[in-house]
């Protein structure tokens, strides 16, 4: 797959498509970068149009994503289309519409995975955290439907100042289903209705916490490969040559009125609108897609000097959104990537 991807960045193929279908969605999430719920969705022969354009370019993995995916009548049917044409694929859900036959016709499709939203370990702060009672219980309900019918599940927590402590929980919840995988990350992103969410933020001593328990928690051969990673300080040449992340070079999102962008968090920045242009179209010769692959870490001017330089996951989006730039300079991540890669130091010695 390393070598499938780096193959698409040679080529400037979009090998990851994420597929937004609707904004709608039955919860309102504090945290959620879509605050909007309102959409003029793309119609099931535009989308089926998208998808033999990105099979003839090479796209290797669909995600359907919302809002709510499942509240879109002909997700399955598209979902059907994509492992017709050889994709792998991804579904993004709350977990609120997963019943029985809903698990039994994703494994019917052999989905790559389902992610499943869970952002604490009991009802009262989850159910308080989406906006909607119940929300807690069918989500949990939903990762045990998809587990027994042997669809592969990931179980996603945003980590926040009012969840920090949290994540151990919840992931304490599926300790006795082995083939159910857990993710927790500390970034939030603004909102497209114009608010922010600074105030949700976790706190300094939080990132460090969360950050120590994963470097705590990692295998020794993975620390050594971490730790030697960490002590190879690479030239000005390497750092020109590298990007700091897949967006409008390997990875691209769909929103659900026909924007196409380099990452779903970059909505300020359309390379065009399916509407207008063929999706290959766009994808080629859009100005603002040459603006992101010309992203390289050399350009992150505020970094020079920093020790985790060459392995801070910096985010264009954050970036843009903390100072009007796409090298600015993003305190989220700072803090994540100090705390994380200065853990991995003590623990290495």
């Amino acid at each position: 797959m390393r070598a499938a991807y780096q193959r698409a960045r040679d080529h400037l193929v979009p090998a990851s498509v994420l597929l937004t279908l609707t904004h709608k969605c039955q919860l309102a999430c504090a945290h959620c970068y879509q605050a909007v719920h309102d959409s003029l969705d793309l119609t099931t022969e535009e989308v089926v149009r998208l998808m033999a354009e990105l099979e003839q370019l090479g796209t290797l993995a669909l995600t359907f994503s919302g809002g709510e995916a499942l509240v879109r009548k002909d997700l399955f049917e598209l979902m059907a289309e994509a492992r017709r044409r050889g994709f792998a694929t991804t579904l993004f859900t709350n977990g609120g519409p997963v019943t029985p036959a809903v698990a039994q016709r994703l494994r019917d499709l052999r989905v790559f995975l389902v992610e499943v939203s869970l952002h604490a370990a009991h009802a009262e702060l989850h159910d308080g955290f989406v906006g909607r009672q119940g929300s807690f219980d069918r989500a949990v309900r939903a990762v045990e439907l998809l587990d027994d019918h042997g669809v592969p599940v990931l179980v996603k927590t945003s980590v926040t100042r009012l969840n920090a402590w949290e994540v151990a929980a919840v992931e304490q919840l599926f300790a006795a289903r082995p083939r159910v995988r857990c993710t927790s990350d500390v970034l939030l992103h603004a909102r497209d209705d114009g608010q922010g969410t600074a105030f949700l933020r976790a706190r300094p001593a939080q990132i460090d916490a969360w950050c120590g328990d994963r470097v705590a928690r990692m295998p020794e051969p993975a620390l050594r490969r971490a730790a030697a990673q960490l002590r190879v300080l690479p030239g000005e040449g390497m750092l020109e040559g590298t990007a700091p992340c897949g967006a409008g070079r390997t990875a691209a999102a769909v929103q659900p009125d026909g924007d196409v962008l380099g990452c779903t968090h970059l909505s300020s920045m359309p390379l065009g609108n399916l509407r207008e242009k063929p999706f290959s179209e766009i994808w080629l010769s859009s100005p603002e897609a040459a603006k992101l692959r010309g992203l390289t870490l050399v350009r992150f001017e505020e970094c020079r000097g920093c020790e985790y330089r060459h392995v801070c996951s910096k985010c264009p989006a954050l970036s843009l959104t903390s100072t009007g730039s796409l090298t600015g300079h993003s305190l989220q991540v700072c803090e994540r990537t100090k705390a994380f890669w200065g853990a991995v130091k003590r623990r290495a010695g």
